[in-house]
């Protein structure tokens, strides 16, 4: 009942005698036994925009002396993270980042699951505007989701709490809708942007019980008397089920958001935490293929604990190959040999990037 998925290669042409391992055991956490040597491959996935590429000259230089090899072609959010890891959900699907969500937190994923965001709208005069995500705490996270289930039991949905942003919404069956990412319908009238069903699921139907019931809540009272914006709808996003396991040329998986740790545990492959630095991950990174995931985010330290000594390692041959691969969709590939060319000159971070 899911979306229809293919296999595709992921690789660009690797250094003469690089081996392509393949992944296996459980997605555990645990660090892998130090194994230094020259056929250690990396491929690293940014997340992110940087607001400069003044502040990471080491990576705008590993760009710049890169062999750039395809494009990911489907740029929607989240879908260049997906087709790193070898999922690549037809243009006319959601993309099922619920279901590995709820995959990486450890538990049970199977049926259908959507993202279900509290958010804040805003109606004027004949449109309602989406205007920004909520954060509930505690004890509104509990009554919203006790009001929500109190109702939608009987057709088998259940909310399920996440984080203060985020539920999870699992349905046993039906087909996927076709959903707006969070981030693309902020600030812009909901009505083109809502579910479109692909059976008889009602769910504009059910997003308007969603918006009544939130209305009526205790905290939004609360929320209201104090001049705070009400939590007053759900958006839902992100739906789908668990693709099928795929074979992919890594030996480890190197990351901490829960949809990473749900893509590993897919994949059937050893995922741990990320290092603080480089050479905290050369200690504990051993031969063969490795992914890891990078939020440019954290700005500025990027430069010294990753980037720089990324560069050097290389230069000194320590690596066999790295490839850099971009949430826009770009990629790259470099080797000891292309990361010599010094004429290349430093590409533009935020124009390449963004």
């Amino acid at each position: 009942m899911g979306a229809s998925w293919n296999r595709q290669s992921l690789q660009p042409p690797i250094a003469a005698g690089a081996p392509l391992l393949r992944g296996g055991g459980s997605a555990n956490i645990a660090p892998l036994p130090p194994r230094h040597g020259p056929m250690t491959q990396l491929t690293l996935f940014l997340d992110g925009t940087p607001v400069t590429g003044n502040t990471l000259p080491s990576l705008a230089c590993l760009l710049g002396r890169g062999e750039p090899f395809p494009s990911c072609p489907d740029t929607r959010p989240f879908a260049p993270l997906l087709h790193s890891a070898g999922l690549t959900p037809e243009s006319s699907a959601d993309l099922p980042l619920a279901a590995l969500t709820r995959l990486g937190t450890g538990q049970d994923a199977t049926g259908l699951w959507l993202l279900a965001d509290p958010v804040h709208q805003q109606a004027d005069q004949d449109k309602v505007y989406l205007i920004a995500q909520a954060q509930l705490g505690p004890e509104e996270n509990e009554e919203a989701l006790r009001t929500l289930n109190q109702l939608f039991d009987e057709d088998g949905w259940a909310f399920h709490a996440y984080r203060p942003e985020r539920w999870l919404l699992h349905l046993p069956a039906g087909l996927a809708p076709l959903t707006t990412p969070l981030a693309q319908a902020l600030g812009m009238a909901i009505g083109p942007c809502l579910p479109q069903a692909r059976d008889d699921t009602p769910w504009q139907r059910a997003q308007t019980e969603m918006q009544m019931l939130l209305h009526g809540c205790t905290f939004n009272q609360q929320r209201e008397g104090q001049g705070l914006p009400m939590v007053n709808g759900v958006w839902l996003w992100g739906a789908g089920y668990l693709p099928e396991k795929v074979d992919v040329p890594w030996q480890a998986v190197w990351g901490e958001s829960d949809l990473v740790r749900g893509m590993a545990a897919l994949h059937r492959l050893p995922v741990s935490m990320l290092p603080v630095d480089y050479a905290s991950w050369w200690q504990q990174a051993g031969e063969g293929h490795h992914w890891l995931h990078l939020s440019l985010a954290e700005g500025e330290p990027l430069e010294q604990r990753w980037f720089a000594p990324l560069l050097q390692a290389l230069r000194r041959g320590e690596l066999a190959s790295l490839q850099i691969e971009a949430a826009n969709g770009r990629r790259w590939h470099l080797t000891p040999r292309q990361v010599k060319r010094w004429w290349q000159r430093r590409l533009n971070l935020p124009e390449v990037l963004g």
